[in-house]
């Protein structure tokens, strides 16, 4: 329509070139934005972002290329009486034809690239990485510089970090004041800890988690743990056991369950998460979400797992999340 060849009143051009206009000189990013206000950090909002600026473009060189048309056959359609549609396929569109791929493949080129810098508004993508904490944030018992680097960077590019742990609430209290993370879910999803804006911490607590060390401070075979694990299932508890505890615990919660309510809470959607973690007792959490990830030294247990993570990394614990983080990054 902003094309005198096409539509003969000046208004009408002048309607379609604001609207065209208005569409391109707006940058990629503000609309994302815009639209992630509107539709939530989804994919949608990512893809109106890049098509609401690709139709001013596209639109603009294209109305171009149709003023610029020879309208000699265009005359001679029109004299032997062809219907409209017949004009437009057979004098219009055989002219316009190499200009209209042309644009559209310099317009896809600059759109593949702009899809990879939304990702810093959250317009699709990965937007919360959830991770369990010991032996897939920590190494040997230790936080080592690289993995809480890595932490600092997927903040620094956007992306919410919550631990999921079956660590007790003192540990995960001191974690969420010092570390680069947006909240933590600690004993196996008895309760989460985040701060606010202001840096207050919120509490939510359920029920009490019960942790025996099975791997931390002392050593115990394997034997033991399944038969100390069988008798806390026979005397009506809930039990998992990670690589360094046995959990115990009273109640219809656990990590997926725990996940799920913050997000509900806090209007997350679950299609926008990933999980990464090392143990039998992170197998809810790689049968409930869709992206999911193994650290190397998961391998020992995963012949055990019905349910697998969809990607192992190649280095062991918290080497293996700065693997999995550079790849969100």
């Amino acid at each position: 329509m902003s094309a005198s060849t096409i539509v003969s009143y000046t208004w009408v051009h002048w309607i379609a070139r604001f609207f065209l206009v208005s569409s391109r000189t707006v940058n990629s990013l503000v609309w994302a934005l815009l639209f992630v206000s509107i539709f939530g950090s989804d994919v949608i909002s990512g893809v109106i972002a890049i098509a609401f600026r690709s139709i001013g473009f596209i639109g603009k060189l294209l109305g171009e290329a149709l003023d610029e048309l020879n309208m000699g056959s265009v005359e001679a359609l029109k004299t032997t009486g062809a219907p409209k549609i017949t004009i437009l396929m057979k004098a219009y569109w055989p002219e316009v034809m190499p200009a209209f791929f042309s644009i559209l493949l310099f317009r896809w080129d600059i759109n593949v690239r702009e899809s990879a810098v939304l990702g810093l508004v959250s317009a699709g993508g990965i937007g919360v990485v959830l991770s369990d904490l010991d032996d897939t944030l920590t190494w040997e018992g230790k936080m080592h510089q690289e993995i809480y680097i890595s932490l600092g960077s997927l903040k620094k590019n956007g992306k919410k970090i919550v631990v999921v742990t079956g660590a007790c609430a003192g540990w995960c209290d001191c974690i969420i004041r010092t570390w680069p993370i947006d909240c933590i879910i600690g004993e196996n999803g008895a309760f989460w800890l985040f701060l606010d804006e202001k840096g207050n911490l919120i509490k939510e607590y359920q029920l009490l988690d019960i942790a025996f060390d099975i791997n931390q401070e002392v050593k115990i075979d394997k034997d033991i743990v399944i038969k100390a694990s069988n008798w806390l299932k026979e005397k009506g508890l809930n039990v998992s056991v990670s690589s360094i505890h046995i959990n115990a615990w009273f109640g219809d919660y656990n990590k997926v369950t725990t996940s799920l309510s913050w997000f509900k809470k806090y209007d997350i959607k679950k299609e926008k998460c990933s999980f990464i973690g090392d143990s039998c007792n992170d197998e809810p959490m790689f049968e409930a979400f869709e992206e999911t990830a193994g650290v190397a030294n998961i391998t020992k247990v995963l012949d055990s797992l019905t349910h697998k993570p969809k990607y192992i990394t190649h280095n062991n614990g918290g080497f293996g999340f700065v693997e999995f983080a550079n790849s969100l990054i």
